[in-house]
């Protein structure tokens, strides 16, 4: 998540946004950034002209990371991704269109101080500073945007896995019952997504 980042109010759709360039030049230069320098390694787009759907850019080489990721979990968060875009657009005269997947399904997340800042620690046996993680529930982080060039907001769809559920994933529905772990900072709370303003 971004420095100062400020929990997104969805009745107020946010005017100031970055371009995917922007984010790009963000991540590579973290701190804590280790491996290959972000890009775009998958979209995925499945409407049409009559019928637009939301695309799904992977700007993590996810399934290249593990062999335990298959085509039907990346299918699913895929498809998790256009449904929450989907609920988040509702009839509103702005509408999101792309998203981009941060990185797939996964249980840490980055700690914050109090002013949304990612808190970092030197690790000595690396040599590096790295951010400071905490155990999370099983969620997807990604960026949403109007378009690449207008990109919003940054969140967590968390997600349980269901074999009832197409592609055996899906999103939480119930989050007192479904979530577990809930983290002490300000503002986080038992919830299906959560979102941050880039700004």
């Amino acid at each position: 998540m971004p420095n100062n980042n400020k929990k997104w109010d969805l009745k107020f759709w946010p005017q100031r946004t970055m371009t995917f360039k922007q984010l790009k030049r963000k991540l590579d230069n973290r701190p804590d950034r280790q491996g290959p320098a972000v890009k775009i390694h998958r979209s995925n787009y499945q409407g049409t002209q009559e019928a637009p759907e939301p695309t799904i850019h992977w700007i993590e080489d996810w399934a290249g990371r593990s062999g335990q990721v298959d085509m039907n979990t990346i299918m699913g968060v895929e498809k998790i991704c256009r449904d929450e875009v989907k609920r988040l657009n509702g009839e509103e005269p702005y509408t999101f269109n792309d998203v981009l997947v941060r990185a797939g399904v996964h249980t840490k997340t980055n700690l914050h101080d109090d002013n949304g800042t990612v808190i970092t620690e030197f690790n000595p046996r690396s040599g590096r500073y790295q951010n400071k993680v905490a155990d999370d529930d099983p969620h997807i982080t990604v960026y949403i945007g109007y378009d690449l060039e207008h990109i919003a907001v940054v969140g967590h769809i968390y997600v349980v896995w269901d074999q009832k559920a197409l592609f055996n994933i899906r999103r939480v529905q119930d989050p007192d019952r479904e979530r577990k772990i809930v983290l002490t900072e300000a503002g986080r709370e038992k919830v299906a997504a959560e979102y941050w303003t880039l700004f």
